[in-house]
Order: C-alpha cells, then sequence, then structure tokens
C-alpha cells in the first residue's frame, strides 16, 4: 500500500510541475514575453474595485524580476530587501510604501530548483513554528519558507512593531510559501495586527490539523485565494485551475475568490497574467 501511495503522489507532482514547466510566467518566461506581461501589469490602473489585490498581483509578478519594483507610478513602493536574487531558489521581496504598509512578495517557480521543491511537496511534513503545532504541511513548501524567512523576518519586524499592516502575497508556489508565512507571523508578533494574505493560483499547503491551526491564529485576518475558472466551449462543463486542487488530500484556507479567466485553455489560466485579468474585471 505504501508503494502505491507514493507512486500516485509522484505521478501527481509531475503533471504538476509539466503544468509549470509549460506556464510561460511560472518557469524561465522568454525576455520578449516577460516584457509583454509586464506592460499589461503596470497597466493595471489601481483605482480598480479592488486596488489591494492589484497592487499583491504586481508585486508577486514582481518577485519573478530581477529589478526592483517602484517608481511613482507605483506608489513610490521602496524595496527593503531581495533574498536569493541570483542563485533563483526562494527569491523573496520586501516592500513599504513608509506610511502604514509592508509587503513581502514569495516567487513562484522559475528554476529547477524550484520544480524540485514542486515535487517534494507531495510529502507531508510535520509542522511546527514558533512553538505552536500545526498539522502537517508540504515538505517542500516548508523547506522553500525555511530558506529566508530570518532575513524576511529581520526585515518586516521594525515595520510591525511601528504598526504597519503586513501583507503577504505570492502566485503558485510562491502563494504556498506566502501561506506558511502568513501563519509564521501571526505566531511570532501575537500582538500585532494579523497579517493580510492575497495569493494566486496557489495549491493547498498542509493537512485538516495545518488548517485548523492556521485558522486559529489567523481569526480575523483577511485571506483569499483567487482561482481562475472557464468554461470548456463545447461542453460548457465549468472548470478552475487545478494546481489549486493539489495535492488533493491536503486542504485550503480562506476564503476562495474565483475570477474568469480570458481564454479557455486549463495551462494559460495558471498563468497570473491571467488572474490579474480576471482581477481588474472585479
Amino acid at each position: 500500500m505504501k508503494g502505491t501511495t507514493a507512486i500516485v503522489l509522484v505521478a501527481v507532482l509531475v503533471v504538476i510541475a509539466l503544468v509549470e514547466a509549460r506556464c510561460p510566467d511560472a518557469i524561465r518566461p522568454l525576455t520578449l514575453r516577460k516584457n509583454r506581461l509586464r506592460r499589461q501589469i503596470e497597466e493595471l490602473s489601481d483605482s480598480l474595485s479592488n486596488p489591494q489585490a492589484v497592487l499583491a498581483a504586481k508585486l508577486a509578478f514582481n518577485a519573478y524580476e530581477t529589478t526592483p519594483f517602484g517608481g511613482a507610478a507605483n506608489g513610490e513602493w521602496q524595496q527593503v530587501l531581495a533574498t536569493n536574487i541570483n542563485n533563483r531558489w526562494a527569491v523573496t521581496k520586501v516592500y513599504t510604501n513608509n506610511v502604514d504598509t509592508v509587503m513581502v512578495a514569495y516567487k513562484g517557480t522559475d528554476s529547477d530548483a524550484n520544480m524540485a521543491t514542486n515535487f517534494v511537496s507531495a510529502i507531508p511534513e510535520p509542522c511546527i513554528m514558533n512553538g505552536k503545532t500545526c498539522g502537517k504541511v508540504g515538505f517542500g513548501f516548508l523547506k522553500q519558507f525555511q530558506a529566508d524567512i530570518d532575513q524576511v523576518q529581520a526585515a518586516v519586524a521594525p515595520f510591525i512593531q511601528k504598526g504597519y499592516q503586513l501583507i503577504l502575497t505570492g502566485h503558485s508556489l510562491g502563494g504556498a510559501t506566502a501561506t506558511l508565512a502568513a501563519f509564521h507571523f501571526a505566531t511570532a508578533f501575537p500582538a500585532a495586527l494579523k497579517p493580510t494574505l492575497i495569493v494566486f493560483a496557489s495549491p493547498r499547503v498542509g493537512d485538516k490539523k495545518w488548517v485548523a491551526a492556521f485558522n486559529a491564529e489567523m481569526q480575523e485576518a483577511s485571506v483569499t485565494r483567487y482561482t481562475t475558472f472557464f468554461k470548456k466551449p463545447l461542453s460548457g462543463v465549468t472548470l478552475v485551475d487545478w494546481v489549486t486542487l493539489m495535492p488533493f488530500y491536503f486542504n485550503p484556507v480562506g476564503t476562495e475568490v474565483k475570477v474568469q479567466c480570458p481564454v479557455a485553455d486549463d495551462l494559460e489560466c495558471h498563468r497570473l497574467v491571467a488572474y490579474m485579468d480576471g482581477v481588474s474585471k472585479q
């Protein structure tokens, strides 16, 4: 039985990895395509009905970039930290508006090391953060989170202590990492404002005990999982970005918000730009 289970888990992660590999903004994007997507995202207006989600997606996209996010057009956000920018494994960026908000964006898959992380995230691993047990979570997700959390916390802590709102975001693998980070910061700074979590195309992070622990620590916090959906042209069957349903034996957290994908293609609908299109039309 154990051997059969292992084969099934590996098969599931192989398929997820193939999806990641075929998504242009998820792994090794071409320069021209990146420039086009960057323009599309930067042109989205922050005056939309959900400007916080638009900003989160912009930063989630910038986590894939080697250049900072900022300038007058983007509200003069200052980059405070960019971890592992050269090795491309666990890249995390920290930004602040120097007024009332600090934001952390986790990069998704764009390297072979990230692909390996996706594979081993099928393995449930016991979770303990800041002395709090948190069920079992994906082994790869946990290792990705642990890779730079000390650096991230050192950068974020001064802003939290000044009363700033912490917002965490990420796309796909980055969304899973951001979800673990939300639990970490909620337990590391229990007297502070609860972090806000906004993720796009995130896989499921952990089991039922993880969900219970997360919900207990994140009471009254805003936790939003964006998922694209589309209808098949011939059958009319409605499908969602199925990466958000994986691993199937894990459970989701927070409130799911479905946004319509601009094309009826399951691979294209996993791309961050598809999510941005949906968010911009809310």
